[in-house]
């Protein structure tokens, strides 16, 4: 159990860190990644403002500029993020 729950830890940590390092770098490029693989607009929404420009925004910005609750964002970014991974 610890073992699985380690590994989904890392797993995800790596995942953002790739997300921020190619959003910072590639703007431009991870722009269009995400609307050729994530369906929804905010989904998308949610992962540029969180990824790209100098300010990238907490997830308690995030919920503020969106009027969304912070429970339901993280919700969005878990499935926007699955979607990326699962793309093909």
């Amino acid at each position: 159990m610890v073992d699985v729950l380690k590994h989904k830890i890392i797993y995800w940590f790596f995942v953002h860190v790739l997300l921020r390092r190619i959003g910072k770098r590639y703007p431009d490029f991870f722009k269009e990644w995400i609307s050729d693989y994530v369906e929804k607009p905010r989904d998308r929404e949610i992962l540029i403002l969180r990824y790209t420009g100098k300010d990238r925004l907490s997830f308690t910005a995030i919920a503020a500029s969106l009027g969304v609750d912070e429970s339901h964002l993280f919700q969005y970014h878990k499935r926007a993020v699955e979607s990326l991974i699962s793309a093909e």
